[in-house]
Order: C-alpha cells, then sequence, then structure tokens
C-alpha cells in the first residue's frame, strides 16, 4: 500500500481549504455587489456564511473551520452593520452583532472536532490496514521461499536418489570388471560421491604404496608417487588399517600429502593400497563424504580381491 504524501500547507492550514475559502467568498461578495446588496448579508434570516463554515467543518476539521468563520466573521462586522436602537443597552446591541459570529466558531469547533475524531479513525484503520498488508506481503515472501526450500529440497533428493541408484549400479558393475576396470570405476565414483579436487589410487607392491592413478594433480604439486613401509602414512594404512583424516588423525601421518585417505581393503582385511585425497573445499570435507571414501575403498578392495590369485587374496606376498 502506498503511503500518500502529506498535503501542501499554508500557515498551518492546507492550501485547498484556502482555495476554497477564497473563492467562496470572491463568488459570493461578488454575486452581493452585482445584485446590489451588502456583502455582509447582515439582515438575511439564514444567513449564507454558515455554508462555507459548515462545509469547511465537515471536510477538514476544527483549525480550518475556525480560518472559515474568522473571515466570515471579518466581513460581517466590517460590513455595513445595523446601527443600534433606542430599545436596544450597549449590552444587547454587542451581543445583537456577535450572535452570529459565536454561533459559527461554536459550529466551527463542535463539527470540527467531530470531524478530526473521525479522520483520526480513518487514520488508525489506514495503519491497520497498512501493517496488515506488510504482514501478508511477508507471510507470501516466506511462503515463497518455503516454496522454493521445498523445489531445492526435491530436486536435491530426486538427485541424490538418481545418484545412489547409478553408484549401487557402479558397485555391481565393478564387481564384474577386470582390476583395470576397476581403479578406473573407483575414479569414477569418487568423482560423483566425494568431488575432490584432486585426488589418487595407490597399490600395494613389494612393500611401497605406488600411484596407480591420480586426478588434478598438477606440476610442482609435493605429492609423493611413492609411500615407503617406514612412513606414518604407511603405517596407519596398511599396517593399523585405519582411516585418516587432517582434522583427526595426527598432522605429521598426512603431512602435506592430502587431507584424507583411506585404505583399499577387501572384506577379508587384506589392504590392496590406498584412496588418497589430496584437495577437496572445505565446504566438501563432511561426515557424507568421508564416508563414502570409506565405503569405495573397502568396496574396490572386495572387487579387486576377487581377480587376484588365492595366494595374494590372503594377503601373501602383497608386501
Amino acid at each position: 500500500m502506498n503511503i500518500p504524501l502529506p498535503p501542501p500547507k499554508l500557515l498551518g492550514i492546507r492550501t485547498s481549504a484556502w482555495k476554497e475559502i477564497i473563492c467562496f467568498f470572491v463568488l459570493l461578495c461578488g454575486g452581493a455587489l452585482l445584485w446590489g446588496t451588502p456583502i455582509n448579508f447582515f439582515k438575511m434570516c439564514l444567513h449564507p456564511f454558515w455554508i462555507i463554515v459548515l462545509i469547511i467543518a465537515a471536510q477538514y476539521g476544527t483549525v480550518e473551520a475556525l480560518l472559515a468563520a474568522s473571515i466570515s466573521a471579518a466581513i460581517l462586522l466590517l460590513g455595513p452593520i445595523p446601527v443600534q436602537t433606542i430599545l436596544q443597552d450597549r449590552f444587547e446591541y454587542f451581543f445583537y452583532l456577535i450572535k452570529t459570529p459565536l454561533l459559527w466558531f461554536v459550529a466551527a469547533i463542535f463539527l470540527g472536532e467531530l470531524r478530526l475524531k473521525h479522520i483520526r479513525e480513518t487514520e488508525s484503520l489506514r495503519q491497520i490496514a497498512i501493517q496488515a498488508e506488510e504482514r501478508e506481503k511477508k507471510v507470501a515472501e516466506a511462503y515463497n521461499a518455503l516454496k522454493k526450500i521445498k523445489e531445492l529440497l526435491e530436486i536435491h533428493v530426486a538427485t541424490d536418489r538418481q545418484t545412489t541408484l547409478e553408484v549401487i549400479k557402479s558397485f555391481k558393475e565393478l564387481e564384474k570388471s577386470n582390476p583395470k576396470e576397476i581403479l578406473q570405476g573407483a575414479m569414477d565414483l569418487i568423482k560423483t560421491l566425494v568431488a575432490p579436487e584432486k585426488f589418487s589410487i595407490f597399490l600395494l607392491e613389494k612393500g611401497l604404496l605406488k600411484l596407480i592413478l591420480s586426478e588434478g594433480w598438477e606440476e610442482g604439486d609435493p605429492f609423493a608417487k611413492e609411500i615407503e613401509e617406514d612412513s606414518p602414512l604407511f603405517q596407519e594404512i596398511v599396517v593399523n588399517k585405519h582411516m585418516v583424516q587432517i582434522n583427526t588423525s595426527d598432522p605429521k601421518i598426512l603431512n602435506i600429502q592430502g587431507v584424507l585417505a583411506t585404505p583399499i581393503l577387501s572384506d577379508e582385511d587384506v589392504v590392496f593400497g590406498m584412496v588418497k585425497v589430496e584437495q577437496i573445499p572445505f565446504l566438501r570435507l563432511r561426515i557424507q563424504e568421508i564416508e563414502s571414501l570409506r565405503i569405495i575403498g573397502e568396496w574396490v578392495g572386495t572387487a579387486y580381491s576377487h581377480h587376484l590369485p588365492k595366494k595374494k587374496r590372503n594377503g601373501d606376498g602383497t608386501r
């Protein structure tokens, strides 16, 4: 709701009231001059100046009505007035002159205050309407915001559902793949579920964790391509078979090699290698992504073990 601008005023009185009062007296007094009658209409039984006093009081209120009554009284008393008769004393004559102007002032105050009361009630209702409209607007905005959140959640749930189906399908395909395809499939799963900027896969060969595949690595990165047996990271991943996190594990374990690492562990508790995340957006390093990486490591380890000789599957000769 648009709030109207305050009306223009002259000497604290609305200019529209000034215009109406002046136009009324110009027309009425001009007509009196044309008819050859006194401009103050003193001897008329129902004085025509009542018209402007009542109209202004009913339309604007007390202040404007008092202005109309004052101008009316001035014109009435400054114009030709009857002379005092011998039957009138000084007080009777004075009352005779001011009786009508006094009634104008009384009417201006009485009707003007009624009009002001009505204006105040109208303004109060208008303020209530404005507040109600603002509340309605806020409710509508909140509803639209909730609607957008609902739509986003629906999209997110649908996307997660679709992603889950794709992941399950990918896991099933891993079990049927050869070792090379298993590792490549693991890379795709990591991109889908964890979405790191830089990550890698190491395999355990001859007592070393050797880099097999990497994603996002750049020239000059300090990441080692081989992790030796005596390093803390090797001990934690291969010997202890624990996941390593930069925010919960000893910082000396990962050092500058990354932020997250998990063993490629079969269901027979055999370590075949390591999946390591070197760089990931801070907001993506959540429990969901950490758990997803651990599950990927276990599933890949199980799928990878199915394609190895039984001797290696039991953990012999892997180191």
